[in-house]
């Protein structure tokens, strides 16, 4: 849920991006794509754990994280990114 959340977020934007169809894709989640070729791939992680946000990033340091606002202003990375869609918008959707 968070991962088509965020895509359409992003949709609004100037980008075309989408969630990976394979679940288990490896290490991201979400492909944005320009000109029809995949520029970025993201991991998005719906957390509200620091501890795991820093975690992801020792084993992946080189992929970008988008994350809750709560946790994304808790890390002092440049390669988190503030979803701008807060956790407790999903908790409620999911309730």
């Amino acid at each position: 849920m968070f991962g088509q959340a965020y895509v359409d977020q992003l949709g609004v934007h100037v980008f075309e991006s989408q969630v990976f169809e394979a679940t288990n894709h490896p290490v991201t989640d979400v492909a944005i794509i320009e000109d029809g070729e995949v520029v970025n791939e993201l991991q998005l992680r719906s957390t509200d754990s620091v501890s795991y946000i820093n975690a992801t990033l020792e084993e992946h340091p080189d992929v970008a994280i988008v994350a809750a606002p709560e946790v994304a202003s808790s890390t002092d990375s440049e390669m988190v990114i503030d979803s701008g869609i807060e956790n407790s918008l999903l908790e409620d959707a999911v309730a």
